[in-house]
């Protein structure tokens, strides 16, 4: 396509106007005529002062900018810095009457011509005029004038010797001083001119000093005289010695400060308040306190934003509210140089004269250097413990008065605050309280038990140290032991630790509010916090210190059901008692099966060993679950005819075990023998069982052999290992006689120690061990021999143990069902039925009869029981029955239920082991053989007490004693309690 403009060079596009300027920065840019900007004069480089570029009625142009105001002469006129900061000509003065005149200061103006120079008439000397003008001949022979004041404000206009100058005056015209006491100076023409005040008075009794602040020449009377006003007389200030303290230059009987400390003379006196023999007016420290007067005397001031001293409406320098003024007739008094003097304390004697400045009751040089009243502290070291006292060596530095302690690091130096620490508490209550080497007033824990003094000595009413009358008479002591909180480090003296109570009381919520610190039973649930505590840490975890402590619901009880607190007293040991209910069971029972193994003992060999693991071991454990059986059997003598090859008048199978398997492999040893006559080895095999181990006795022998010593395991006894502490019975099981001394006795050419009825009994008696008899074929007759093996060692129960739990009678009223007769057999002269049982021929109720035996044996045999204490080791050595003094047997309760409420014996509190006290209970049985149904209930009162068996230390500290009831004979234990004992700690305290 053809190009749609034919003009190759087109005009630019106009960008301004003809003849119009701008301002680029500092360069003036035009428009030239092609209407484009053109860049002109750059303004910056001029040599005067128009460097800027200006834009006026908008034309730029290079001038000056200057300030708004400000004027200068040019051109024979004034011109002006307008508002946009340029000179324009503001007036054009008359050429004929005026005259432009710059005063120098930025203002100009149009004045009025002087007139013609006048000349100088001959001989003309310069002169003074008034108003201080000097009127003398220029240097061009006219007259001038000039205003001396021009030269300076010190300078006057003065003739000397007939000829005017300007001078500068050395003093005040017509002022006075003394130069000594003989001469007085008065300023004339600019300089002081001494005259003797003899001279003037012409009297020698005339001399210079100060009266009303006019130093003058005046009559001297020496008993009177105070030149200076200061109420101070001048004898008294040294006046006859011209004496001058502060080495000023001004003698002291006319220096109103003679000491130089800002303090007026009048103020400080003629008094010595240290008694260094200087009086306090030319003391410059008059308390003595290492703190010079200048310093401890004014009060800060105030300053304005400008640095300047604020003033008040006469004048007076303003104090910080900080400072309490000294004030003496309703008026403030001030220093030299007007400012308020200060009397910290306000107890009207002003800090410098106070060895006490805040009023703590602590001096100040003892605060100034940061030490206590107590003799022992080492005088070169710190007393205290301030963490935000500023410096290096806070801790250790001794104070001095260049660097008097400030242990809060406020600034303000304690002997200046009260409240040097800064935790709330007044130093007047903090003083003289100490643990070790730490003060009260110096530290923020003076205790260290982790609770603040500002927590532990909050006070019972609001206070303000600052205000007289706010403060209680003394600091919080919780337990009135005389030591405050601040240093008890058991404030409520429960024996829990204050960090201890403080801890759980700020970290759980069931605690809070409920002052543990300063209250010994902080739930209310009448068990002391520590001993809860402790407690609490002897529970396994079942209960936290909070939850025991803080939970009214949760007591010691919880834990332990029988306790005694026993705090330690050396002289006046704490004595409790209470009383303990035990509720005694058969614990343990040891069963030896001694079986008759001659051959017409068939039928019972088979039938125990039938169900001796699936009936009568379980069964018995239901009883007594800690049931352990042994194993034996006999037949006889194998000589002159007592038994044959094979037989053996006792054999051991199987010791004393629990173990179901093994009782079972020990019956199924079981076998028959011959056993030759009729009699049997029965006694000699009891003997063996009880006694087998006892090498004391000669063993049984005969002709071709002899019975061997027994070995039971360690710690048990007989043949069969009996356990300790156990109920031992042998079932003794046979159709037939024993050889005794009274029936068929053995030949002692064949058998040689036999043993009989009577060594038997008395070994059974000895170990409280029962025999039960089982009389195979005897049906529905008891055998008399195996009545009384049974009668002799009291393997005896009521009649009535033969009833039911429903009360029913098993076999007959009153009957005790022993033989296989429906209707029993009748008890014997006491009610008691033995248990020697009669069963048939076949043996097929043997295994029940013998639990039936063992069960009513449990239940209804009696002992004699008491108490023994098995003690925990205690860490110092002892154990801790030592707690416990004596347990008193007082009340037998009977089982709850029938038939075991009415049939149970009535026990009886008796003297077993103590001749002087009921220690125990005679005919006790336990009126239980099961688990589950209650017994029998025996009462003791115990009686404990902390006589010297432990001393605790700050801890309150939990210990056991175990009282164990239990049948001293055989030492079968019936039921053991738990005493805890709780002794509280004795709280640490500060060493005052």
């Amino acid at each position: 396509d053809p190009n749609p403009n034919p003009n190759p060079n087109p005009d630019p596009t106009p960008q301004c106007e003809a003849g119009q300027t701008k301002c680029d920065g500092t360069t003036v840019v035009s428009c030239n005529d092609q209407f484009q900007w053109e860049s002109g004069v750059d303004c910056s480089t001029n040599e005067g002062d128009d460097k800027n570029c200006i834009v006026v009625d908008n034309v730029a142009a290079c001038a000056a900018v200057c300030t708004n105001g400000y004027s200068y002469c040019k051109d024979g006129g004034v011109y002006t810095c307008n508002d946009d900061g340029i000179f324009v000509a503001t007036q054009t003065c008359d050429d004929d009457t005026q005259i432009c005149q710059d005063d120098g200061a930025g203002l100009a103006s149009c004045q009025t011509k002087p007139p013609a120079p006048i000349p100088c008439p001959e001989g003309m000397v310069a002169t003074c005029e008034a108003g201080g003008i000097l009127q003398y001949c220029d240097d061009d022979g006219n007259i001038a004038v000039e205003t001396c004041t021009n030269f300076g404000e010190s300078y006057i206009c003065r003739t000397q010797n007939g000829v005017g100058e300007c001078f500068e005056a050395k003093c005040q015209e017509g002022t006075t001083r003394c130069n000594t006491t003989r001469y007085v100076e008065k300023c004339t023409g600019g300089v002081f001119v001494s005259t003797a005040c003899n001279k003037i008075h012409n009297s020698n009794n005339f001399f210079c000093y100060n009266v009303g602040g006019v130093d003058d020449c005046y009559e001297y009377d020496e008993t009177k005289a105070d030149a200076d006003g200061d109420t101070i007389p001048d004898v008294v200030e040294g006046r006859l010695f011209n004496t001058d303290t502060d080495g000023d230059g001004t003698p002291d009987y006319l220096d109103l400060d003679s000491d130089g400390d800002t303090i007026p003379d009048a103020v400080e006196g003629t008094a010595d308040a240290d008694g260094d023999g200087t009086p306090n007016f030319r003391d410059t420290d008059s308390d003595g306190n290492g703190i010079l007067d200048a310093i401890e005397g004014p009060c800060k001031i105030k300053y304005g934003e400008d640095g300047n001293p604020l003033l008040d409406e006469n004048g007076n320098k303003v104090a910080v509210d900080a400072c309490r003024p000294y004030i003496v007739g309703g008026n403030i008094v001030r220093t030299i140089d007007g400012i308020p003097i200060a009397d910290t304390d306000g107890d009207t004697v002003p800090d410098f004269l106070d060895l006490d400045n805040d009023g703590d009751t602590i001096p100040d040089n003892i605060e100034i250097r940061g030490q206590s009243l107590r003799s022992h502290t080492d005088p070169n070291t710190f007393s205290g413990e301030c963490p935000r006292r500023p410096g290096e060596g806070a801790k250790n530095r001794i104070g001095t008065p260049q660097d008097p302690v400030d242990c809060n690091g406020d600034t303000i130096p304690d002997y200046m605050s009260l409240d040097s620490d800064g935790d709330t508490l007044p130093d007047s209550f903090e003083n003289d309280v100490f643990k070790g080497d730490v003060y009260a007033r110096y530290s923020l824990d003076t205790d260290k038990d982790g609770v603040s003094d500002a927590i532990e000595g909050t006070l019972p009413t609001p206070s303000d140290p600052s205000k007289p009358g706010t403060l209680p008479d003394k600091l919080p002591d919780s337990d009135d032991d005389t030591l405050p909180d601040i240093i008890s480090l058991d404030s409520d003296s429960d024996g829990l630790p204050d960090k201890t109570e403080y801890q759980l009381e700020i970290n759980n919520s069931i605690c809070k509010g409920l002052k543990l610190r300063i209250t010994k039973d902080s739930d209310g649930d009448t068990y002391q916090d520590a001993a809860e505590y402790a407690v609490a840490q002897k529970s396994g975890g079942q209960y936290s210190p909070a939850k025991m402590v803080c939970d009214k619901a949760i007591g010691i009880k919880h834990v332990y059901k029988f306790y005694f607190e026993l705090p330690y007293d050396e002289k006046n040991p704490a004595k409790k008692d209470d009383t303990l209910t035990f509720v005694p069971k058969v614990s343990k029972l040891d069963v030896v099966f001694n079986m008759d193994t001659t051959g017409s003992m068939g039928s019972s060999v088979t039938n125990l060993k039938t169900r001796i693991g699936t009936y009568i071991v379980p069964k018995t454990k239901e009883r007594v679950s800690d049931s352990g059986f042994g194993v034996t059997r006999f037949d006889d003598f194998p000589t002159n005819g007592y038994g044959y090859a094979g037989d053996l008048p006792f054999v051991l199978y199987g010791t004393i075990s629990t173990d179901v398997n093994t009782v079972t492999n020990n019956v199924n040893k079981y076998s028959l023998h011959s056993g030759g006559d009729g009699p049997e080895s029965g006694y000699e095999a009891l003997w063996q069982i009880a006694k087998g181990d006892d090498k004391s006795y000669p063993q049984a022998s005969w002709s071709g052999g002899s019975l061997a010593y027994c070995t039971p395991p360690t710690g048990t006894w007989g043949c069969v290992g009996f356990r300790p502490s156990t109920l031992p019975v042998v079932v003794h099981i046979t159709d037939t006689y024993s050889h005794n001394s009274d029936y068929s006795s053995y030949n002692t050419r064949y058998v040689k120690n036999p043993h009989y009825s009577k060594e038997v009994y008395e070994a059974y008696k000895q170990k409280g061990a029962k025999i039960m008899t089982v009389y195979r074929g005897g049906g529905d007759n008891q055998h008399s021999q195996l009545l009384d093996m049974s009668t002799q060692t009291s393997t005896v129960v009521p009649v009535c143990a033969f009833r039911n739990d429903k009360n029913a009678w098993k076999c007959g009223n009153n009957r005790c069902c022993t033989t296989t007769n429906s209707d029993g057999i009748a008890p014997n002269s006491a009610g008691q039925c033995v248990l020697s049982y009669g069963i048939s021929d076949d043996s097929s109720t043997m295994n029940e009869t013998i639990v039936d035996g063992l069960d009513a044996l449990v239940k209804y045999g009696t002992y004699d029981v008491s108490t023994k204490i098995r003690g925990d080791k205690l860490p110092n050595g002892k154990n801790t029955s030592c707690f416990i003094d004596k347990i008193v047997a007082t009340q037998y309760v009977a089982p709850p239920q029938e038939p075991e409420k009415s049939c149970n014996p009535l026990a009886t509190p008796a003297k077993i082991k103590s001749g002087s006290y009921n220690d125990g209970f005679r005919n006790f049985a336990t009126g239980t053989s099961s688990a589950t149904r209650a017994g029998a209930q025996l009462k003791f009162r115990v009686y404990a007490s902390n006589n010297n068996c432990y001393k605790p230390g700050t801890e309150t500290k939990v210990f056991t004693a175990h009282i164990d009831v239990y049948n001293p004979t055989t030492g079968l234990l019936f039921d053991t309690q738990d005493v805890a004992i709780v002794v509280p700690g004795i709280p640490e305290q500060a060493n005052n």
